[in-house]
């Protein structure tokens, strides 16, 4: 038995039958990328065959010492509810043959016609599942940065290891208060079957609410957590993300146990083989496991074929209504930033708004700075519009000023229908003086070609100071962008002095400005 003999030399028909389906049996236990194989007896619960010769070999799972065991409860009551062609999976628990390591298994009814004869038992290694809950141990890349994701079962233990398993046992079994779980878990070298999972997450979750919130996990430190209950064939799991309260969080984070989803149902489903069954189960599985990837790396309408109508089908319908869904709130995710930075922009500079719509800086700050004052006025007397189009005109008027603003890097101070306010300098090292000049000889050139070209006539006042200016967000119920000093007060009043298209600068902007443009004393 310790050298796996395929035949033992007995004479036995055992030996003979053996050695006739060795090679073929070792094949498909290889071909499923998963431990063991077994085939049980349906009447007495025997393992007849153990692909690795294990201890459990010629015991009874119905009456022997692994009775107790989750593959026992499988085989036992478990498979014999399910159709024809359905698989059974078991929680991963410690399992004494499989060297005390936490396995799973994927049970299938083995018959002959209408009767089930025996049991195929593919034993799924924890590695499997950590390989997806770790994203391969490279948490950063999914963006969980110092936070995990984990898989409980309904009986509240662990379904794969932990980060801090992973990186440090030490320290996990450091932060372990029940000396005989510590003990346990430096007898089997994982957590995966022993830890229990009693969080508040956890629970919600096995009741079929999804979590999302800050709470404690189950080594008592304080977490934002997500969990959602997952279906897979036979157990009743829960996916659980946590990330420290500490860490920042992206937008899209709480979605990232959905991916984990997809690749759970696909893991098992790999294992379920048996020769006959092969080709039925195994053909789904690469367009199956291809589109999950494909998925998680971003693609919203994975390419599928026909699957039919069984469990691959069911997993293939599955992702591409989740893929549409993570479409739909990644998209209602972007239109809300994308509105609450347009709301931003209406009152406040743009290098102070984020893509995301969050404010860049607050602080106050004082510059020497140039200060624009505009005001717009319109003759309505020999005007031949309505209401509705004297607005519009004015609304117009407002977005050349924001549009020649932020062509020549002014910070837009106030903005009222006939009313504008800007600063130039804030943004350079320079006093903004002939940034300002520029803007201003340009806006008065559009708002008079508006003007010609829609057969109005405006009247603009505009009016420059030069100094030290302070500028900052004010936070007051509502966000404003304010800006406070002599140089406002200047500006404001020598633009209601300005005659039309007439830009009037005071001493300090004329003295600031490069002496290629033309002053005249006013």
């Amino acid at each position: 038995m310790a050298t796996n003999p395929a035949d033992a030399g007995d004479g036995s028909s055992y030996s003979e039958v053996n050695a006739a389906n060795a090679e073929f049996l070792e094949t498909l236990a290889e071909t499923t990328g998963g431990g063991d194989l077994l085939l049980i007896s349906a009447s007495t619960g025997d393992v007849v065959y153990s692909a690795n010769k294990r201890i459990d070999i010629g015991t009874s799972l119905l009456d022997g010492p692994y009775s107790e065991t989750a593959l026992s409860s499988a085989i036992a009551d478990r498979l014999p509810q399910v159709q024809a062609g359905d698989s059974v999976l078991t929680t991963f628990e410690i399992y004494i043959p499989g060297g005390g390591n936490p396995v799973l298994f994927a049970t299938s009814a083995v018959r002959s016609g209408t009767e089930v004869v025996g049991v195929l038992a593919v034993q799924v290694p924890v590695e499997s599942l950590n390989a997806i809950t770790t994203a391969g141990e490279s948490w950063g890349d999914v963006g969980l940065g110092s936070g995990e994701s984990y898989v409980v079962a309904s009986d509240l233990l662990l379904q794969s290891e932990s980060r801090l398993w992973i990186e440090d046992p030490n320290r996990y079994l450091d932060k372990t208060d029940d000396p005989e779980l510590r003990s346990l878990l430096e007898i089997f070298g994982s957590p995966v079957g022993l830890q229990t999972v009693d969080t508040e997450a956890v629970r919600e979750a096995l009741e079929g609410r999804p979590f999302q919130g800050s709470t404690r996990n189950y080594l008592g430190e304080k977490t934002f957590t997500s969990s959602t209950p997952i279906s897979v064939p036979g157990v009743r799991w829960v996916v659980v993300t946590d990330v420290p309260l500490g860490d920042a969080l992206q937008p899209l984070n709480d979605y990232l146990f959905k991916m984990a989803i997809v690749l759970l149902l696909v893991l098992p489903s790999s294992a379920l083989v048996g020769f006959w069954l092969a080709k039925r189960l195994t053909r789904p599985i690469a367009p199956a496991v291809e589109a999950a990837l494909a998925v998680s790396n971003g693609e919203r309408q994975p390419q599928l074929p026909a699957l039919g109508n069984d469990e691959f089908g069911d997993l293939g319908r599955r992702l591409i209504k989740m893929a549409k869904e993570l479409e739909r709130q990644e998209t209602a995710l972007a239109d809300e930033y994308e509105n609450t930075r347009q709301l931003m922009l209406a009152v406040l500079p743009t290098h102070l708004v984020t893509a995301d719509g969050e404010l860049s800086d607050t602080a106050a700050t004082s510059d020497t700075a140039t200060v624009v004052a505009v005001s717009v006025d319109l003759d309505r007397e020999s005007l031949d519009a309505d209401d509705n189009e004297i607005v519009e005109a004015f609304a117009s008027v407002a977005r050349f000023a924001e549009d020649l603003a932020e062509q020549h890097s002014l910070d837009r101070i106030r903005v009222a229908a006939d009313r504008f306010l800007f600063l130039a300098g804030s943004r350079q090292d320079s006093d903004g003086s002939d940034d300002a000049l520029k803007f201003a000889s340009a806006l008065t050139r559009s708002v008079t070609d508006f003007g010609v070209t829609n057969d109005m006539a405006f009247v603009t006042h505009v009016g420059l100071s030069t100094g030290k200016v302070a500028t900052g967000v004010l936070e007051r119920g509502s966000l404003t962008f304010g800006a406070w000093g002599e140089p406002v007060r200047r500006a404001l009043a020598i633009g209601a002095l300005s005659q039309d298209e007439e830009i009037l600068v005071d001493a300090s902007t004329a003295g600031a400005a490069a002496d290629s443009w033309i002053m005249e004393s006013a």
